[in-house]
């Protein structure tokens, strides 16, 4: 037992042993720990002695080991059996004393030899630094005595500890933080390079500032520069804006708040760079302690880019108002972002009256999507679809007309690709539609009209039959025969049928016409006594004709014609009486009207209106006013052929005709014929020689049995000697049997086998000197078109009159 002097004596010796050396590490905690637990070793003799530190932490408190000796026992300290005993001993609050045989908490500590272990905790006052642990204790007394005195002084040698540990993380904490100052400025620097910023402190009275190294490179300054820091900025800024910015500079000086503008400087080198500048100035109590402080950043680059984003802004704003397709940008709820010109032009309102209106509102006119009333939207179809559409589409103009465009609508995207809104295209289309219609009419027409010409040229070869030999039985019966009024009677329907033909052929552009230079006021004037008569006594006639002459090369008994259809289809128009004007004037028609309407050439036209106060036409009706066979009027009491062949009579001529009506308001039909400027020529009419008859031998080639059989026995009435051939083979062999007696050949110019064309070419061959008389159903102008009748060659149409047909014999035989 060791009495109470001796313990204070042996605590002494400790003490003063342990601080004394302590405190020779005391900058350095890990060392002094490695003293503490080397000398502790040294006294006692245990296996393993070792100091944990206390570190707070942010979940709780943690432990680290600070030193173990010996070191070499790290290895063991790192052992399961003293691992599970660790946590056990940091929680000590007082020094204890731990046996495996009777502390639960040491258990594991049994299997290391002695296997006891004390623990000393180092307490600062009521601040826990950390624990002494000893393991594998001695028994000796002399070992208790040491532990008992470690117990007695820990206070003591954690204090030391506290201090050195606090040393150490005030040099820590300083390190970190001169290390972080250290970075902040270099990011800074670095911030300030690469951000061109650059900032200066001035001394307005002085006039001299102190800038960092960025403001040096910005404004080019020498390096060195040690004279008048604010003369040498003034002198480098822009002529242009040194005004501006001298005049910002003296309201930071005034009034003290922050400023900012932008302007441009001219180095020392003579580069021009952008200038962005904020400024502040600060005032002390002391005088002459005003102060500017400007932070400088130089927007060159920026500058550059957004003089090159205007300018392939405006470049391409300049495509976009030169193309003539209407450009809109529309978001999802269908509200227009942006247009062009053109479009404006289109829906002939201003920009501003169509941005963040819907796009229905100024396409339509109405409060709801067009898709929704039945319209294809392309828009909506690109939006479901995220893929380019083209719908043809329907607008509605201010007026309520109808305007046919083409839209084509593509996708705007998003960064994640999602899509935003739509670029809309619009094509007007309504004039090319209306061509297209023109030509789908004209087409119809023109296919109607090889049918009518086909019919008709079957039609004249029976009539030439009927009217031949009606003619030929005319002048076999005595003038007071009971038969001459039934010949006479077939005579006359075979005339009129003659003139169906003529109708067929006028509407399908075959007929062949007179044209003549005629005044058109005169022809008017002409027919309108016949007119008078046509439209009854309960409809006034009126004219108003131009005042200068207007003279056309038409066919007048053809126009005649016109104006008599027209002027009856008036009448019929107006079953309670009315007013019929017919009015002349000119007009100039361009190369785009011309082409719109089939016409052969622009320029001057005379203009023919026929107008009555009838009930008007609708819509749909005008579209099909001109078709054959179509017609209004009840079953019996119309062909619908008459503006048919009207249409069919003026497009003969060149010109055009068309109509113009509303419901209840009267129609209008416009007729357009080529004005000529030579004068008019009165006709001479020549008298019809009486045909007459000849000896000559004459080959008729004719593959219509009828008409062949006709036109021999009417020739040999006459005293010609005939020799019929019934197809274009058949006629050469006839020539070349007959050659030196044939004196003319009068063939039909479609036939089997060969044409008339082809056959009189090998005769030609054989005779050349062979006089020839073609035929046909058709005109000699469509004869011409097809290429089978050469100028010059001599031509007569079916049906032909005996009478017509010998004289024109005749005519061919005696010329020279």
């Amino acid at each position: 037992m060791i009495n109470s002097e001796n313990n204070n004596q042996a605590d002494q010796v400790l003490l003063s042993d342990l601080v004394e050396n302590i405190l020779m590490y005391s900058d350095n905690p890990g060392a002094c720990a490695r003293y503490i637990t080397d000398r502790i070793r040294e006294l006692i003799g245990v296996r393993i002695v070792a100091l944990i530190e206390h570190v707070p932490g942010q979940s709780g408190v943690e432990y680290q080991l600070m030193s173990i000796c010996p070191s070499r026992k790290e290895a063991d300290w790192n052992q399961p059996e003293i691992q599970k005993f660790v946590p056990f001993a940091c929680k000590c609050e007082t020094p204890r004393l731990f046996d495996p045989m009777t502390d639960p908490e040491a258990v594991s500590l049994s299997a290391i030899d002695k296997g006891k272990a004390f623990v000393v905790p180092l307490l600062a006052g009521s601040q826990k630094v950390g624990v002494i642990v000893l393991i594998g204790m001695m028994d000796s007394l002399g070992a208790k005595e040491i532990l008992a005195t470690l117990a007695r002084i820990s206070g003591v040698i954690a204090l030391i500890m506290r201090n050195s540990l606090l040393y150490r993380n005030m040099e820590n904490l300083v390190e970190t933080r001169t290390l972080e100052l250290a970075e902040r400025e270099r990011m800074q620097r670095l911030a300030l390079h690469v951000g061109h910023i650059g900032a200066f402190e001035l001394d307005p009275e002085s006039r001299q500032g102190t800038w960092t190294p960025e403001l040096a490179v910005i404004w080019g300054m020498p390096n060195n520069f040690t004279g008048d820091f604010a003369a040498f900025c003034w002198a480098h800024v822009h002529p242009e804006d040194l005004a501006q910015t001298k005049q910002n500079f003296a309201q930071i000086l005034q009034s003290g708040k922050e400023s900012e503008m932008e302007f441009r400087i001219i180095r020392p080198d003579g580069v021009l760079r952008w200038i962005r500048w904020r400024g502040q100035a600060n005032r002390d109590s002391a005088p002459g302690s005003l102060r500017v402080f400007v932070v400088n950043m130089d927007i060159t680059e920026r500058k550059q880019a957004e003089g090159k984003l205007k300018k392939n802004e405006a470049f391409i704003r300049n495509i976009l108002e030169s193309v003539g397709e209407g450009f809109i940008v529309v978001d999802r709820e269908y509200r227009i972002q942006s247009v062009n010109r053109a479009f404006c032009d289109f829906v002939k309102m201003p920009a501003a009256e169509i941005v963040g209106r819907h796009c229905y509102e100024v396409s339509h006119y109405t409060d709801k999507p067009c898709f929704e009333t039945g319209e294809q939207c392309a828009v909506r179809q690109m939006f479901e679809t995220s893929v380019p559409q083209f719908v043809s589409h329907v607008h509605t103009t201010r007026t309520g007309g109808k305007q046919y465009v083409e839209i084509r609508a593509y996708p705007i995207t998003d960064a994640a690709g999602a899509v935003v809104s739509a670029i809309e295209t619009i094509s007007d289309v309504t004039e090319r539609k209306v061509i297209e219609d023109q030509l789908r009419q004209a087409q119809k027409m023109e296919a109607i009209g090889h049918l009518a010409g086909g019919i008709a040229h079957d039609f004249n070869n029976m009539l030439t039959a009927i009217i031949g030999y009606g003619s030929l039985l005319n002048t076999k019966l005595e003038k007071d025969s009971e038969l001459r009024p039934f010949v006479d009677q077939i005579l006359s329907s075979a005339g009129k049928s003659a003139n169906l033909t003529r109708q067929l052929l006028a509407f399908s552009r075959k007929q062949e016409i007179a044209p003549k230079e005629t005044d058109l006021n005169e022809l008017v004037k002409g027919t309108e006594k016949l007119l008078l008569r046509l439209i009854g006594e309960d409809i006034e006639l009126k004219t108003q004709l131009a005042e200068k002459t207007l003279t056309a090369m038409i066919d007048p008994g053809q126009i005649e014609q016109v104006l008599m259809n027209l002027s009856t289809n008036a009448r019929d128009a107006m079953p309670e009486g009315g007013l019929l004007s017919i009015c002349t004037d000119t007009v100039e028609l361009d190369t785009r009207y011309v082409k719109g309407h089939d016409m052969k050439k622009p320029g001057m036209y005379a203009l023919i209106s026929v107008t009555d106060t009838g009930g008007g036409i609708d819509e749909k009706t005008q579209q099909k006013i001109f078709e054959p066979f179509f017609t209004t009027k009840e079953l019996g009491k119309g062909t619908g052929l008459g503006l048919s062949i009207v249409y069919g009579i003026i497009k003969q001529h060149d010109g055009n005709i068309t109509v113009y009506s509303e419901p209840g308001k009267g129609t209008t039909f416009r007729i357009y014929l080529p004005l000529i400027e030579t004068m008019i020529e009165e006709a001479k009419v020549s008298e019809s020689s009486i045909p007459h008859g000849g000896t000559e031998t004459i080959l008729i080639a004719e593959d219509n049995e009828e008409v062949r059989v006709l036109s021999k026995k009417v020739l040999e009435e006459f005293g010609y000697k005939v020799i019929d051939a019934v197809d274009g083979e058949d006629a050469v062999n006839k020539f070349k049997e007959y050659k030196d007696s044939v004196s003319l050949v009068m063939v039909d110019v479609i036939m089997p086998k060969k044409s008339g064309k082809e056959a009189i070419d090998v005769i030609k061959k054989t005779r050349p000197d062979v006089k020839v008389l073609f035929t046909s159903g058709y005109t000699s102008e469509i004869i011409s078109r097809k290429g089978i009748l050469e100028e010059g060659m001599d031509f007569i149409s079916k049906p032909v009159a005996p009478q017509t047909l010998l004289a024109k014999i005749r005519e061919i035989l005696d010329k020279a």
